[in-house]
């Protein structure tokens, strides 16, 4: 038996769930097992190759596989399975190991064969959000459940499965690569190229964020293919971590509010310039103090806000307002617009399953707060849309949520950010 075929067999006999079977396949162990004391189908490791145990022959059978000092499954490495040889395998396919270990784990186990195989990356996310907008109370029996529910007698074993599935974390996620310890010589000489060029005026932020862009932008490109490509996946392992440690550190804030330093060309590993010292220590006492004393701002504003939201109400159903925000609807966005309503011919249109089809790629007047006709300080249930309107004593809980923003914003300033430019949409900021 070759080791396709035994992992697919191991697989059906639920071994993925033996911790033990795992490390056996994708590492090398020393085994502190005796032979006779294996379980069936368990894999085992001696230095005369990889085993596992015939259940039939009531013995170690040896794999076809050589050793020869590798782990006997490579992280990266394809597998060719036929429809049906899993349960959850429903065509002819070529996948990842890795991948087929995944499903079984965190899908297979909790869910059975409602979940589809992904042949690529898993977005947990969107999963989750569909367990949460399809989840019921636990069925009389299992027999009772619905293919399209979830239930908690299964979100328990997904939490189960999740946190079983972070103990491999030291077999399938790298820590490093020696190209992740570098950087192309080609990213430095391009940023020496600009930095340097009396034509570019450094110090200006707008134009520093475009020659950072590039910058990163040339260094990203340069680990395709590369092993670090599975753990650079941070928003700020790029623009920031490897921005500042190898390109450039490039312009901090000041201790002032609308302040900044002058631009700072070296990187930290090119080392500190003892010239610029107290910019770099304004950089670091300026988060230190927004984190420490102005998200005091954030919290006083968080109350008076809810002080005065205090009265507001919701006396009417529809203040007939004919002016609202424009926004355009497609397939990524339109499942946020579903109950909101927009302005039509002859009054409010509710957006449902049922129509919303029908204003795809279109821009649609959407009923808003920023646009209710209702006397202040008050809504109507119509502009509120339909989960403020359904729980109006949360009114002045969602109205003081600028105090958040504004505490949140003092308490990130401590950590490192990207120089970035954006597009200042006026009609989406006030909607």
């Amino acid at each position: 038996m070759d080791k396709r075929e035994y992992f697919i067999r191991a697989l059906n006999e639920g071994l993925y769930r033996d911790k033990r079977w795992v490390l056996r396949m994708f590492s090398l162990v020393r085994e502190n097992q005796k032979e006779d004391q294996v379980p069936d189908w368990m894999a085992y490791q001696s230095t005369g190759g990889f085993f596992y145990k015939d259940p039939e022959a009531g013995r170690l059978v040896q794999l076809d596989e050589k050793p020869n000092g590798k782990p006997l499954i490579d992280y990266d490495e394809d597998i060719f399975i036929k429809k049906g040889e899993l349960p959850f395998i429903t065509e002819d396919m070529t996948t990842k190991y890795r991948r087929v270990l995944l499903h079984a784990v965190m899908f297979w186990y909790p869910f059975g064969t409602k979940e589809k195989f992904t042949n690529g990356q898993v977005d947990l996310g969107k999963f989750e959000t569909r367990i949460a907008k399809n989840f019921a109370d636990d069925a009389e029996t299992q027999e009772a459940e619905l293919p399209e529910l979830y239930y908690p007698r299964q979100l328990e074993l997904y939490y189960e499965a999740g946190s079983y599935l972070r103990s491999f974390a030291m077999l399938f996620v790298p820590a490093a690569s020696p190209k992740s310890l570098s950087i192309d010589p080609a990213v430095l000489k391009r940023r020496d190229e600009l930095l340097n060029d009396p034509n570019i005026n450094i110090d200006d932020q707008a134009i520093a964020a475009q020659v950072e862009a590039e910058l990163v932008k040339m260094d990203k490109d340069s680990f395709k293919g590369d092993l670090a490509e599975r753990f650079l996946i941070s928003k700020k392992d790029f623009p920031v971590i490897r921005k500042k440690r190898m390109i450039a550190v490039g312009s901090e804030s000041g201790l002032r509010d609308g302040s900044k330093t002058p631009y700072i060309k070296a990187s930290l590993d090119d080392g500190i310039d003892i010239q610029r010292f107290p910019d770099y220590n304004n950089g670091m006492r300026s988060g230190s103090y927004k984190r420490g004393v102005e998200t005091q701002a954030g919290g006083e504003l968080f109350k008076w806000l809810i002080r005065q939201a205090l009265n507001i109400q919701m006396p009417m159903d529809d203040c007939g307002t004919k002016i609202g925000m424009p926004d355009i609807i497609d397939d990524a966005n339109k499942t946020q617009f579903l109950g909101y309503s927009i302005i039509g011919e002859k009054g409010p249109i509710i957006l449902a399953e049922d129509n919303i089809g029908s204003y795809l790629g279109k821009t649609v007047l959407r009923r808003s707060p920023a646009t209710c006709r209702t006397g202040a300080p008050d809504y109507c249930a119509t502009c509120l849309g339909p989960k403020l309107s359904s729980n109006p004593d949360a009114l002045p809980v969602a109205f003081s949520q600028f105090g958040n923003d504004v505490m949140l914003e003092s308490m990130g300033a401590m950590h490192g950010k990207s120089l970035e430019i954006a597009l200042f949409d006026i009609v989406e900021q006030a909607s």
